[in-house]
């Protein structure tokens, strides 16, 4: 059976109503699979994760980018992660029985419609891109909602889809074919952001140096938790896994005066990543599936904000 994620990320963390409803229209289309839904006041940000066959997944991003463009006015979003639009992000993972062809045919005839029917302007990032400078999100969010009006004139920067003239309530938004990845926040007690952004610098450095390459990482407070974060994205954690990154995070951390307290998944995990984790804990000694991932999750304590429901957050079979 053919399955495909689709993982968008909604520029509203705070209105549950809003939220809500995003997610009932996702819902709503039969053939889809609500996943997990992780919301985030400090960084007023929700990721919903989807699953389902390609078709009702495009139906399913489409009703839910519509409506975020009538629910969310970006002219008053304020928050700590980067955006340019309502719906900031909308990648889609081919998981199971589809090729990336199809995929990225599916995902463009997606972007094509949001940007004629809903007025939005679009741009195609990771696989669905053919331009180097557009394959990295990070580099067409830089500047943000506030600066995408003049950064899209520039020739570099016209829209794939849609006008070339920023959505002012809706803002712009980025839609892909991409691997899976795993978001994965390592957290400290208490307001140590200048610490963190060290631990960040010191990753970015690893990153350059050829060890821990697959990652991207930033460092924010959390006031409502009055917690830190490094919050990463491991774009292969088959190359840089999430053990390898926590161990040394946590190294690093005490070099520099501060303790992990735990860490986070925001979405799904794939089922090998902390497998793979789980015998590295194990150190050699054979114990079986169920016992190899609680020992993992123990280990990275991901139970640290709040309650690791492994039944729940892990994507089986990746």
């Amino acid at each position: 059976m053919q399955l495909m994620e689709c993982v968008p990320n909604f520029s509203e963390g705070r209105d549950k109503t809003v939220i809500d409803s995003i997610a009932g229209v996702i819902s709503g289309i039969d053939g889809v699979q609500i996943r997990d839904i992780d919301t985030g006041a400090d960084v007023n940000r929700t990721v919903i994760t989807f699953t389902g066959k390609p078709d009702p997944v495009c139906r399913a991003a489409f009703a839910a980018i519509k409506l975020a463009s009538e629910k969310i006015d970006m002219r008053y979003h304020k928050g700590l992660h980067p955006r340019i639009g309502s719906t900031d992000v909308c990648p889609f993972i081919p998981l199971k029985d589809i090729s990336i062809s199809r995929a990225m045919k599916l995902v463009d005839d997606l972007a094509r419609r949001v940007g004629e029917e809903l007025k939005i302007p679009v741009y195609l990032y990771e696989k669905s891109t053919p331009y180097s400078h557009r394959q990295n999100i990070s580099n067409i969010r830089r500047g943000q909602y506030e600066r995408m009006a003049e950064k899209m004139l520039l020739s570099d920067w016209k829209p794939d889809f849609g006008p070339q003239r920023m959505n002012d309530r809706a803002g712009a938004t980025v839609i892909g074919v991409r691997n899976l990845l795993i978001a994965f926040n390592v957290n400290f007690a208490g307001n140590v952001l200048e610490e963190a952004k060290e631990i960040v610098s010191h990753i970015r450095w690893l990153r350059e140096s050829g060890k821990l390459v697959y990652i991207k990482v930033m460092a924010w407070y959390l006031a409502q938790r009055n917690t830190t974060q490094v919050t990463m994205n491991l774009t292969n954690y088959k190359k840089t896994a999430l053990h390898d990154v926590y161990i040394e995070i946590g190294r690093f951390a005490k070099e520099t005066g501060v303790r992990v307290t735990g860490s986070e998944i925001v979405g799904l995990v794939p089922e090998n990543a902390l497998i793979d984790a789980g015998r590295y804990y194990a150190g050699g000694k054979h114990m079986n599936r169920d016992d190899t991932i609680k020992l993992a999750v123990n280990r990275l304590k991901l139970n640290d904000l709040y309650s690791f429901d492994i039944s729940k957050k892990i994507l089986p079979g990746f």
